[in-house]
């Protein structure tokens, strides 16, 4: 296949993932078709993916990769993020990410008794943090830094985080989970394939920060360039 021919077939990709071109050229097996990014193949999976968005999206900051993400790499039954390796980036996505109780009393909504995500674990792997939640077909790569550095925020400001060390899912993990599912108003079918397209937010420049907020008429995605979009309607 001619060069030029190949690098149009992934440009669409590239865009919306951040991957390199000679990193995706492997999967070029269908002559002439641009390069898809793959959904989800488990239920569980996109589930995941989208509580991982709920709970990132909050970051912010001025920063030319959204959410922190350097790049996407998605497959059907795993979703791999490649994080700036920037300190605050990687404190605030273990902070927004591992789950923990709160405070509210025991008539409260099972979502509220449960800050981050409910159900997540995590353990070192060779070259990144393995996010999954136990006895769940769905797991996240997180990389672009030392896993020694997680464990410093995780063992150190994080500590009281206990929920993470618990080998199963707790009762208020489980209901708080039911919960989220039963939603209307957090649908998988939007967030995960817009966690796996993420890269589409980012704009040209050095500051295109990506913010997300929950308006009155749902969720919204904006960039410092100045463009917001609607991905979903309550």
């Amino acid at each position: 296949m001619p060069p030029q021919a190949a690098l149009a077939l992934t440009e669409d990709r590239r865009r919306c993932t951040g991957e390199s071109h000679q990193a995706l050229c492997t999967f070029l097996t269908n002559p002439g078709q641009p390069l898809r990014i793959p959904a989800a193949h488990h239920p569980e999976q996109a589930e995941l993916e989208t509580a991982v968005f709920l709970a990132c999206c909050k970051i912010g900051g001025l920063s030319q990769h959204p959410l922190g993400i350097v790049h996407v790499r998605p497959g059907e039954d795993q979703l791999a993020l490649r994080l700036a390796n920037e300190p605050y980036i990687i404190h605030y996505w273990a902070e927004f990410l591992l789950p923990r109780l709160t405070d509210d009393d025991e008539f409260s909504d099972p979502r509220d008794r449960i800050l981050g995500v409910p159900g997540l674990r995590y353990r070192r792997e060779r070259g990144g943090i393995f996010l999954y939640r136990p006895g769940m077909p769905a797991s996240i790569l997180l990389t672009g830094f030392t896993p020694r550095s997680w464990d410093r925020i995780v063992n150190g400001p994080l500590a009281d985080y206990d929920l993470r060390l618990k080998a199963d899912w707790t009762p208020m993990e489980r209901a708080a989970y039911a919960a989220a599912t039963a939603s209307p108003t957090d649908p998988p079918s939007i967030y995960s394939p817009l966690l796996r397209r993420i890269r589409a937010t980012a704009g040209p420049g050095p500051i295109n920060s990506t913010g997300n907020w929950l308006g009155l008429w749902g969720w919204w995605v904006c960039r410092a360039a100045g463009w917001r979009l609607p991905v979903s309607r309550r």
